[in-house]
């Protein structure tokens, strides 16, 4: 499988870590000698702590000149998946070449092909702006239904009442009643992208895994009030539980947007970013919590002073492959890479200063 994030990642951190297996603080020591190098030559390792917490923008999407919008079509292009759409056992992806339809209004209605865990019925998603001017990702409903279902919703005066509306700047959650299936979406702006989740899964050859590379739809034509824009792909995953199990519980995304050296993720750690639904109306959900590896990590990285340098990122994979046969750990060298991006970049956001509760009080 072509994968460029393991290739783009691996060659920016060759000199961020040994080549052979080492010891945590071995591993802070020679990526921090490793690290002053690169400084002394006015090259530097870049994390773009671009994440998402909340209703936040990861990588908001770019304005382009107003155009008018298509008519209600389909925008079906030849397959063309660069990555597995059964990628682990109990996964599903969203194909690249999901029919899409753009409405009257300027929204746009996208078949994700995926089963719903309602009966007879599977995932649409509609997309419309996130407000005027069409700045910023889009406004995301989900709907499970029938084809008369897709046709109405494609044809109504109006987008109907959804299972759930949310801003998804980055990954969201919805999960069943009974925790064993979820369908995670998001947008995507380009460049290679992996979904992380907290629990183990299992790809074809038998390994554990925490990640796996996203197919995307798009550029999808979405738009209102006579204006569109082109520029945004979306992904969407059914991910289930084995064997009567929960379904692995999602972290977020992490990618590598290309031509700049850029690493970036989006986390779901809040309760914003997961909704449970049981064929009624949806409810906020908990988002999953770190395992005791991740603690371990964690907990080393916030001693790093530059954590989104080479220092960060060195000493969590020098950690993670120290531990690679834990039940906590990717089996493979991308799945840790993609594990430490999102942990330096978790941890460089727990830095960020947040404003008092309240705001400032007057005296």
């Amino acid at each position: 499988m072509n994968d460029d994030f393991s290739r783009q990642l691996r060659a920016m951190v060759d000199e961020a870590v040994p080549e052979r297996p080492v010891d945590g603080l071995t591993g802070l020591r020679v990526a921090r000698r490793r690290a002053q190098r690169h400084r002394a030559r006015g090259v530097a390792l870049s994390v773009a702590a671009s994440v998402v917490v909340g209703a936040a923008a990861l990588g908001a999407v770019t304005t382009l000149e107003p155009r008018p919008v298509v008519p209600a079509s389909t925008a079906s292009p030849a397959p063309r998946d660069t990555v597995d759409l059964q990628p682990a056992a109990g996964v599903r992806q969203m194909p690249s070449w999901a029919r899409t339809y753009v409405r009257h209004d300027g929204a746009t209605v996208v078949d994700t092909s995926l089963d719903s865990w309602a009966p007879g019925e599977r995932f649409f998603l509609a997309l419309t702006p996130a407000g005027p001017g069409l700045e910023g990702p889009p406004r995301f409903a989900v709907y499970s239904g029938t084809d008369d279902d897709l046709s109405a919703l494609i044809e109504a005066d109006a987008l109907p009442e959804p299972v759930w509306e949310t801003f998804a700047g980055g990954p969201r959650v919805l999960v069943s009643g009974d925790g064993r299936h979820a369908l995670a979406f998001g947008p995507r702006d380009g460049g290679s992208s992996r979904l992380v989740t907290w629990d183990p899964m299992t790809d074809s050859e038998g390994r554990r895994i925490f990640s796996y590379p996203l197919e995307a739809a798009g550029p999808l034509t979405w738009g209102t009030h006579g204006h569109s824009e082109t520029n945004v792909r979306v992904w969407a995953s059914r991910v289930d539980g084995i064997d009567g199990a929960r379904a692995p519980a999602v972290r977020g995304t992490v990618q590598h947007s290309g031509g700049f050296a850029q690493i970036g993720a989006a986390a779901c750690t809040d309760g914003d970013c997961v909704r449970v639904w049981d064929g009624g109306t949806a409810s906020p959900g908990e988002p999953a919590r770190p395992g005791p590896v991740d603690l371990a990590v964690a907990a080393a990285l916030a001693d790093v002073e530059e954590v989104t340098g080479p220092d960060g990122l060195g000493l969590c994979l020098a950690l993670r492959e120290e531990r690679r046969d834990d039940e906590g750990v990717d089996s493979t060298v991308t799945g840790r890479q993609a594990q430490c991006v999102a942990d330096v970049v978790a941890e460089s956001v727990r830095r960020v200063p947040r404003p008092a509760e309240g705001g400032a009080q007057g005296g």
